[in-house]
Order: structure tokens, then C-alpha cells, then sequence
């Protein structure tokens, strides 16, 4: 069949109680065309949105979905296109929809209809080119007519739609005249339209040529069908207003804790302190359209545009009307401008709090869940998306058959006996205090009734003395409030398309908990070693880890045989027996309030929550099991679980646990094939279950044909596995691959915390983010690290006006102003490494001694941590003796054993090892920079840093004049201030002539020195300078000369310069008096590279996408 144009202009009209109403509009921006689309789809009662060149930045893509959500509109973007303009699909929030990602041109994605079948739903952008891109788009869109169900698309086809038959036998429609080339030109080609399938013929296909002043003119048609409509909830949160308790109130309250009765405890606190009373239903309807407070204005000014090209399309353009036109185009710009600076302005002072900052760094595109119905089909309502939910996590928390359960606890009773034999008696939990409640308050996720830390954190004493006095009650067996049973059930996604399902359990029972678990490691000091963490004094993680690659390593050198297994259990947490685990407190002697919080668990009801708030869909089993994620206290019960599996296996060579992932290590695979049999035995006891193929087994030395170990080779046979973070390597040949991909995951938030406008929160992050990468010791490549240091470098300043700086110093960066071990990726792994092994060295003499043999041969391949250490040593230039003592030179030794202790010789200890990492940087990385030249002997750092630490806490000793010198200072530290010499090498300026003599190029030497500018600084340094000299020193007539070339250029103080410190005082302060005086003289302000700018227009422009 082919395209018609049978379309009118002028109003639409209601759609039909049986027909669905598409929007498809080319609006150029999103960013300055949202108030008015979201004017016209409420106006025109629209359905289905088909947007084209919505030019939205991936980065901004997030937070703009989320001004659409609070209008009332789902966003689903498109696939990322060449040309950058993007697509993208809104649904009113009233409809079911999700997104297809089926095709790699087309914005997609599914509609649910009434009848529950899906439709398949585009909005079309094609390529401009006719020959070769424009075919193979048409020709992927004549497909759809080959897929199940029925389809419709909108949008720019970029051609004449009255010449082509891209799916030859459907329906289109054209709009005549949609497309003008400017607002002074008529409305001219077909380029827009809609095409669909038969049951979804266009019609009533209306232009709306004057309400919008674009090139395209937005195109609204109606379609045969009825989509799904559903409720849509969302969360009720409270209004909290607090009263004075009164003496009834009082009595009331300890009455109803005499009594045991938790629940009218807990309303009566409820009722006083936040003016609840506990029977809240957290739900409400969710609203529709909301059209924000300020934009009123904004919308007026659009519908003068409007009008003025309306009128002017009937009478012809004037100059009069011209005027008028682009008087208000300035003032909506403006309008603009003012809107998206406050809203800028409050996102920094949000951005100074550390954990809004990490949170905002860590936001990104979060893969959604493909979630079905039990017929297949994606699931696309929220009910839907919430029963699939339960049906898969049902299952998981279900116990088994009554029959079944008393045999597991019978059979828990015999591992319980151990622990009984091994278990000291419980000291008691200590008394509440109001500082311990307000030492609970952090910003985590409010519990399912809205009440948050902060609710709490922000009430007076004598409520949080109330608390007090229910928190003690509850410690001493007091049940728990029915009303605690509650919780919210969100589903973290996870990189191989699994979820984490996370309970947010009360607020106020998870501050309780979280104290509580605390004491309660502290008690379990009579936990096995071989438990990684849940105790006071267990070892970390990464030296677990460490620990393991270790003894690999050890046994590869010797050649020796070796054997392990690491086990990963299936769900392990949601598939633990209370039953069981009751057994265990019992004989452990665990307080009856652990008992209580298991009756939390059993009773547990969770909500299921989606990233679109929630789906009134709740899961309960009648008999449940499973240790709740998000509860504090499920780590110490999963802890005490497998300290009684640790106490039945016999006895291995190395053995550790951390919460489920269990690594058993031994020479002979007899021994290890018991332990997995007795780990079978123990897992149907408490309801574990091994995982067939993410479990695997390895080993190192010759093969072993053993047929009697059948249990072990049960398992999957893997060179190299992935524990606790670490690589465990059994052959040689290293691989980047972990690795390289976790250092651009860190790069990725490395690069986006950059944006940070506070220096103190942005520069913490980055360290926390680099030693959580590089303390695990994963080996990454050269060029991967070079990459990461390049993006720490520029954080570490932070956006600046010209974002192909070169001119900033990396090591004078890193190794001066930054802490070297904690900032740069190179020195971290290097530090790292020294650091494990120095903490093995406590825990392991006998693997030491091997990695030193192993270490200390020049030939001879070593793998895993020893690898680690050999090539971190080589790198450094350093040697290992022997294996108690690592020597950076000749005459300087580290005690490994001092290393790790934790009191003032270990501190002593670590300091000594900073500093010649320093050491080793500046003669690695600044010896062929001519600024640095006299490096050498070595950096006084404290000396370096003093005029900065003076201008950072705004003291005048070296002349601090209220503004923000310490930056410039900081950057001139970096030999990296823009002299009018570079900029006129960067094509920044016309000439490179001082602005202050005019006499000279401006080079380094010249502002700082040699400008005429400067006499009168020169004379008061001379004077200082005469007055600070011993007996045959330097005299003043020596300077500049006799200054080494980077304390002339930079202002770095060598080692043993020969200068008093008098002198050097004198010599920063006039640094920082001339940089001043430079830096006043600039006249154009986008020149200067420090602080004295405006280093945030990088940010404006990506905030405003």
C-alpha cells in the first residue's frame, strides 16, 4: 500500500475511550524545550511520546529521567547514535512500558495492551544519507513486520515519505509540510510521520504548526487499542511533628514495658516523639503531571514566541516584529541562565557532604532487571515486575516439608555440640546512652514506614531518653514490635544480570542492631582464626586473599603439590534454616534478644521495591528461612554458622572463610576430598547448598591421579580464580583482564568526581576509590595505570577553564602536595604490596621464607602475591636480604615485622617507607624537567609545604589577603601557572609581551624575577634575606643565581640547600607576594589557570544537558 497524507491542521480532539494518542516531535533540545513539551502533553491529553535529537549527554541522561518522572512521564532512551543527537520514548506513568534492546538503531520499546498483548513502539530518527546508512535503517524497520505482535512508529524520517515504501503493505501517514528551515520560511517537505501495522492504522493525524517555534512541527495522531492502565502507588512518607511527653504519656510508656507489651511501648513513643501513631499505610496514589513553581515564567515568555510567529506566519515579518522576537529570545535565555545557576548553586553546597558526593559519583545508568511472567513475556506493569520478583525469591525463603526440617536440626544439634565446648559465656550487652543513638545516625535508606536516621538524629533528649529506655528493655528480652516486621525489599542488579535482594528492615530497629552486633564480636573472640572478619582482630579481606596467593606461590616455587577448592554457596544468606541456627544460639548461650530478632526473621513481610518506587506486591513464606541482607546482625549469624563448619572439617593446611566464600587448601586430596564431604554433611544440616560451576577447584606442583578423591574432582578445574578481590594464580603468565576492567570502572568515577566543586571532598574520594582498587593486588597493565594517573591528576585539581591542560605536573602533583601511597596507582601497588607482605610476615614465617627464595633469584617464574612483590621490588630499585628486612638503599632497612605492628614503631615503621617511596618518585619522574633540576638531594617537604598550609588556614604569616592565594600557590608548587609565554605557545593570546614592563616575553623567570614590577619586592627580600644569613653565607647580591633551578622556578626546598630558614621565609614570602601582584595584573580572568577564575564552566555546560 502506498503512504498517504490525509492529515488536517488545527486543534485535536479528545481521544476516543478506545484509541491510544502518539506525540512525535524533532524538538532540537530537550534542555530548552521541556517546559514547553511538557505544556503540550498535558494540553493534548498524550499517551505515548516519540521524541528525536533530544541531545541529552549520557551523563545528564539520569537526573533529567528523573524531572520527567516527577511530571509524570517514564523515559526510555534510546541506543546511542553517531550523530550524538539521540532518541528517546516517554510513556505517561499511568501506562506499563519497557524498554526492548533488540535493535542497535532504533529507539524501542514495549506497551502493554488491554488485552495483554504487546506492542512494539519506535520513535524514528533515520540516518541523512539516501545511499547505503538510510537503506539499512528502512530496511531493519520492514522487519518488524516479520516480529510477533503488533507495532507502530513515529518521527523524522529524514526523506520524503510520499516517495518511499519502507514497509511495503502497512499503513502511513505524512504530515504535508513539517519541516521549515528557519521561522522566516513556510512550512515546506513531508519529512515527518507515523507508520504502523494494520490494527494500528494512524489517523486523525493533526500538525501543530503554531504552537512551537522549531524547524519541526510536533505531530499528533490516535490509534485503534487501549493500553493497560494501572494505579501506580507510591511511598506516604511522614510529616513528623513532635510534643512534650506528659505524665500520662509517660506512664503509659513504662507501664507498657513492665507489662512486655513492646507494641504499645513503641506507638506511645511514636505518638510523642514524631507524632505518628504507627497505623500509617506507606502507600499513597501517585500523582500525575506537576508543573514546577518557577517555570510560570518560563512558559509565558514561550507562549510569546509563539504568538509572534503564529501572527507573523499570517501578516509577514517585520522589522518591528523581528525586534520583538529576539528581545524575548534574550530574556528566556536569561531566564534560563538565572534557573540553572541556583540550581547549581545548591547542588554544591549539597556536594560538600561526603556521602551526597559519593552517592552522585557512583549514580549512573543502572541495568534493569529482566524480570518475566510465568507465560514468558516481559513483565511490564508494576504488579507484574513485583510478582516475578516473588516468584523467584519465594522459593529461596521457603522452608522445607516439617519432616525434612526436624531431620536438619537434629542434625545441627551434633555440630552444636562444639560450639557449646567452645563458646565463653555471654559478658552481657553494656546500658544504653543518648550519645550511643545519636552515634547511630548515618544516611542510609529509611525503613518501609519513611522514618528516617535523620528523623531521629534531629529529636530533643527527652525523646531520645524514652528510646533509650526501650533499647535497654529490648536488650534485656523485651519482643520486639509486630510492626517491625516490615521491611522493604529493593533488588541491587549485578553484572552477570542477577540481583542482590537488599531488606530495609525499621530505622530504628536496624540502630539497635547495629550496636548489638558490634558487642556481639566483640564476645565471639572464641571464633575459629580461620573466620576472615566478625571479631575483634581478625584479618582483613585483602591479606586473606593475599594469604592464599601466598602459599600458591610458595608451593609453584618448591614445585610441591598443593590442592584447593573454593566454594561458593547458592544464595546463602536467603537459604539458611532459623530451625538450625536456633539450635546453634542455644548451645553458643546467646542472649534471648538474638532470639528475638530470629522471630524478626521468621515473621519477616518484605515489600517489593523497583528503581520506580514500589509494586504493592509483598513476599512471606508460612515457614521461613534465610538471613536477611541489610540487617546488621546477619553477617554475625552467617559468622557463627560457619564457625561451627570450620570446627567439623579435619584438619588442612590453610583454611579460610569470609561469610559464604570458603577457600580450603592442602598437599594431600584425600584430606580435602573428606573436608567437602563433611561440607556436604553440614550444608543439609542449616540448608546450603554448594554451587556446582561457580565452585571450582585448582592446584599447583605435578598432577595427582588419585581415583579415591572423586569429591574433589567433582568440581571445575581453573588456573586462575578470583577470591576475596585477588587473583589466585596456579600457573605462569599473568592476566590484566580483572584487573583492567576494575581500573576503568574506577577511571569512569575517577573522571565524573573530577566535577566536585569542594577540593577537601573531591581529593578523599579519590583516595578512597584508588586503595579499593590497588590494595587487593590485582595485577593491572602499564597503559591501563598510565590512563587512571592521568584522570587523578586532573581531579585532584578539579575542572579548570581549559580542559587540555598539559601544563600540570604529575609528580609535582602526587609527590609534593598529595599523599604519594594513597594517590598514585604505581606508588599504591607498590606500597601495597610491601605492606601484605609485612603482615604475612606475622601470620606466615615459614611462606615468607619461601617468597624471599622465590624473590631473591634473578631467573625463575613465580606467580600470584610472589609475582606482586618481585615486580614492585624491581620496579623500586630495592633489594630483600633477607626475609625479615626490605633496604630502599644501602643504608636504610625496613623491619617487615615493624611494618605491621600497629603501635609507634609500626607508625615509625610506615613513615620511613613513605618517604623513600617519595624519594624513588622524584628521582624516577623529575629528572628530566629543567624546573626540577637540583632534586636530587631529596625534597624538604615540610619546608616546601609551609606557605601553603599557612594560606590554606588563612594566617597572614606570609601576607594572606582574604582571597584564595594557597591555590595559586599550590598550582606555582606545580610549575603549572599559565605565563604569558605559554599561552602564546598554546595559541591562547596574540604576543607573549609582559602586561606589567613591557619590556620582555613573559616566561617563568621573567614574572618572577626579572620584571621591572618587582624592584620593590626584590629590595624587602634583599633586606630579609641580609638579616637572616649566618657568617659566610649567601649573600642577597647572589639572588637569583645561587638558587637551585627548583627553588627559582617552583619554590621546592631541596635537602641540606644551605639556607637558613630565615632565608627561606623570607624567599616564600616574596614568591607569594609577586604572584599576587601577577596575578592582579591579568586582565582577562579566562587566562588564569588558578583559583581566581571560574573553574566550574565545564560543569555548567554539563549540568544544563
Amino acid at each position: 500500500m502506498a503512504w498517504t497524507h490525509e492529515c488536517r491542521l488545527g486543534e485535536a480532539s479528545n481521544p476516543g475511550p478506545h484509541s491510544i494518542r502518539f506525540f512525535s516531535w524533532n524538538l532540537g533540545s530537550l534542555n530548552t524545550q521541556k517546559d514547553l513539551l511538557l505544556q503540550l502533553l498535558n494540553k493534548y491529553d498524550v499517551d505515548v511520546c516519540l521524541l528525536q535529537e533530544h541531545r541529552v549527554k549520557a551523563a545528564a541522561q539520569a537526573r533529567t529521567a528523573r524531572d520527567l518522572r516527577s511530571a509524570g512521564w517514564q523515559a526510555f532512551w534510546g541506543p546511542p547514535r553517531a550523530c550524538g543527537y539521540g532518541e528517546m520514548i516517554l510513556v505517561h506513568r499511568r501506562y506499563s512500558a519497557g524498554s526492548l534492546q533488540d535493535s542497535q538503531q532504533i529507539c524501542s520499546v514495549a506497551l502493554r495492551l488491554a488485552g495483554g498483548d504487546l506492542a512494539r513502539v519506535a520513535s524514528v530518527y533515520a540516518p541523512i544519507k539516501k545511499r547505503g546508512t538510510q537503506e539499512a535503517f528502512f530496511g531493519e524497520l520492514a522487519m518488524w513486520q516479520d516480529k510477533p505482535g503488533v507495532w507502530f512508529s513515529g518521527g523524522d524520517f529524514n526523506t520524503d515519505l510520499l516517495e518511499i515504501h519502507p514497509c511495503s503493505g502497512h499503513f502511513g501517514h505524512t504530515m504535508l509540510g513539517t519541516w521549515r528551515s528557519s521561522v522566516k520560511h513556510s512550512w515546506c517537505h513531508p519529512i515527518d510521520g507515523f507508520v504502523g501495522c494494520g490494527s494500528l492504522k494512524p489517523a486523525n493525524v493533526v500538525g501543530l504548526h503554531n504552537e512551537v517555534t522549531t524547524q519541526h512541527a510536533p505531530l499528533i495522531c490516535d490509534v485503534p487499542g487501549k493500553l493497560h492502565a494501572e494505579d501506580r502507588i507510591a511511598w506516604a512518607l511522614p510529616r513528623p511533628v513532635s510534643r512534650p511527653w506528659s505524665a500520662q504519656d509517660d506512664a503509659a510508656f513504662h507501664d507498657a514495658i513492665a507489662r512486655n507489651d513492646s507494641q504499645t511501648a513503641w506507638s506511645t513513643w511514636l505518638g510523642c516523639a514524631l507524632g505518628l501513631t504507627g497505623q500509617e499505610t506507606p502507600y499513597r496514589t501517585a500523582k500525575g503531571a506537576v508543573v514546577a513553581k518557577d517555570t510560570d515564567a518560563v512558559l509565558g515568555l514561550m507562549n510569546r514566541l509563539r504568538r509572534l510567529s503564529a501572527e507573523a506566519s499570517v501578516t509577514g515579518w517585520t522589522p518591528r516584529k523581528h525586534a520583538q522576537y529576539e528581545a524575548t529570545e534574550v530574556e528566556l535565555r536569561n531566564s534560563l541562565n538565572d534557573r540553572r545557576r541556583s540550581a547549581i548553586a545548591a547542588w554544591k553546597i549539597r556536594m560538600r557532604d561526603v556521602s551526597q558526593a559519593s552517592k552522585w559519583v557512583k549514580q549512573g545508568p543502572t541495568k534493569p532487571l529482566a524480570l518475566l511472567r510465568a507465560d514468558g513475556k516481559p513483565a511490564l506493569t508494576p504488579t507484574e515486575q513485583g510478582c516475578a520478583v516473588r516468584r523467584e525469591w519465594l522459593p529461596f525463603w521457603t522452608e522445607a516439608c516439617p519432616a525434612q526440617v526436624r531431620k536438619q536440626v537434629l542434625a545441627a544439634q551434633t555440630f552444636s555440640e562444639v560450639v557449646a565446648s567452645k563458646a565463653t559465656p555471654f559478658p552481657g550487652l553494656p546500658e544504653w546512652t543518648i550519645q550511643d543513638i545519636r552515634a547511630q545516625v548515618r544516611s542510609t535508606a529509611a525503613g518501609l514506614d519513611g522514618i528516617s536516621f535523620q528523623h531521629i538524629g534531629d529529636l530533643e533528649d527527652e525523646h531520645l531518653q524514652r528510646l533509650v529506655d526501650l533499647f535497654n528493655a529490648f536488650d534485656k528480652g523485651l519482643p520486639f514490635p509486630a510492626s517491625w516486621s516490615n521491611a522493604r525489599l529493593v533488588c541491587i542488579p549485578k553484572d552477570d544480570g542477577s540481583a542482590r535482594p537488599l531488606s530495609i528492615l525499621h530505622t530504628v530497629y536496624r540502630m539497635w542492631a547495629a550496636r548489638t552486633a558490634k558487642h556481639f564480636g566483640e564476645w565471639c573472640s572464641w571464633f575459629p582464626d580461620e573466620l576472615v572478619g566478625g571479631r575483634n582482630g581478625a584479618p582483613s579481606a585483602v591479606d586473606t586473599g593475599n594469604e592464599v596467593s601466598s602459599w600458591l606461590a610458595a608451593s609453584h616455587f618448591d614445585d610441591a603439590f598443593l590442592a584447593g577448592a573454593c566454594l561458593d554457596t547458592i544464595k546463602c544468606f536467603d537459604t539458611v534454616s532459623l530451625h538450625s541456627l536456633k539450635a546453634l544460639l542455644r548451645h553458643a548461650g546467646a542472649p534471648i534478644c538474638m532470639f528475638n530478632v530470629v522471630s524478626i526473621w521468621e515473621s519477616l513481610t518484605r515489600h517489593v521495591w523497583l528503581c520506580d518506587g514500589p509494586t504493592g506486591v509483598t513476599i512471606k513464606a508460612a515457614e521461613q528461612r534465610g538471613l536477611p541482607q541489610g540487617d546488621p546482625l546477619a553477617p554475625w549469624a552467617l559468622n557463627l554458622v560457619m564457625a561451627a563448619w570450620v570446627w567439623s572439617l579435619p584438619k588442612l593446611d590453610l583454611l579460610r572463610v569470609f561469610l559464604d566464600d570458603r577457600c580450603l587448601l592442602n598437599k594431600d586430596v584425600d584430606v580435602l576430598a573428606s573436608a567437602l564431604r563433611a561440607t556436604r554433611v553440614f550444608d543439609a544440616a542449616f540448608g546450603l547448598s554448594i554451587h556446582p560451576l561457580k565452585s571450582c577447584r585448582f592446584f599447583v606442583g605435578p598432577a595427582q591421579d588419585d581415583v579415591s578423591a572423586a569429591e574433589w574432582r567433582r568440581l571445575p578445574l581453573k588456573e586462575s580464580v578470583k577470591y576475596l578481590g585477588v587473583m589466585l594464580e596456579t600457573a605462569s603468565g599473568a592476566d590484566c583482564t580483572l584487573g583492567d576492567h576494575r581500573a576503568s570502572v574506577v577511571r569512569s568515577k575517577v573522571l565524573r568526581a573530577r566535577l566536585l566543586p569542594n577540593r577537601e571532598t573531591r581529593r578523599g574520594l579519590l583516595a578512597a576509590y584508588l586503595q579499593g582498587l590497588y590494595a587487593e593486588g590485582t595485577p593491572v597493565s602499564q597503559l591501563v595505570i598510565d590512563k587512571l594517573r592521568t584522570a587523578v591528576v586532573q581531579a585532584w585539581w578539579g575542572p579548570t577553564l581549559h580542559p587540555h591542560n598539559y601544563m600540570r605536573s604529575t609528580a609535582l602533583t602526587l609527590g609534593l602536595l598529595a599523599p604519594l601511597h594513597r594517590m598514585d596507582p604505581s606508588m599504591i601497588q607498590c606500597y601495597s604490596a610491601v605492606v601484605a607482605l609485612a603482615r604475612l610476615s606475622l601470620r606466615s614465617q615459614p611462606v615468607v621464607r619461601v617468597l624471599w627464595r622465590a624473590c631473591s633469584r634473578l631467573r625463575g617464574t613465580v606467580v600470584g602475591f610472589a609475582r606482586l612483590v618481585r615486580r614492585s621490588l624491581k620496579v623500586l630499585g630495592w633489594t630483600w636480604p633477607d626475609w625479615e628486612h626490605v633496604c630502599p638503599r644501602e643504608d636504610c632497612a625496613i623491619r617487615l615485622t615493624d611494618l605491621a605492628r600497629k603501635d609507634r614503631e609500626g607508625q615509625k615503621a610506615k613513615h620511613v617507607l613513605r618517604c623513600e617511596l617519595r624519594s624513588w618518585w622524584w628521582k624516577h619522574w623529575d629528572g628530566s624537567r629543567i624546573c626540577h633540576e637540583g632534586l636530587s638531594s631529596g625534597i624538604d617537604r615540610r619546608r616546601t609545604l609551609q606557605p601553603l598550609i599557612e594560606l590554606g588556614c588563612r594566617r597572614r604569616t606570609f601576607g594572606w589577603d582574604g582571597s584564595d592565594l594557597g591555590a595559586r600557590y599550590a598550582r606555582f608548587l606545580a610549575d603549572a601557572l599559565w605565563s604569558r609565554h605559554r599561552l602564546f605557545k598554546a595559541s591562547k593570546v596574540a604576543d607573549a609581551r609582559c602586561r606589567r614592563c613591557g619590556l620582555d616575553d613573559e616566561h617563568t623567570d621573567h614574572f618572577l624575577w626579572s620584571c621591572g614590577a618587582n624592584d620593590a619586592a626584590r629590595r624587602e627580600l634583599a633586606v630579609a634575606w641580609t638579616a637572616a644569613m649566618v657568617p659566610g653565607g649567601v649573600p642577597a647580591a647572589a639572588l637569583p643565581g645561587c638558587l637551585p633551578q627548583c627553588m627559582r622556578q617552583t619554590g621546592v626546598i631541596t635537602l641540606n640547600c644551605g639556607f637558613t630558614d630565615g632565608q627561606i621565609q623570607a624567599l616564600q614570602r616574596y614568591f607569594v607576594r609577586v604572584l599576587c601582584e601577577w596575578a592582579a595584573h591579568r586582565q582577562d580572568a579566562a587566562e588564569e589557570q588558578d583559583a581566581e577564575g571560574d573553574p566550574f564552566h565545564a560543569l555548567l555546560s554539563e549540568e544544563s544537558d
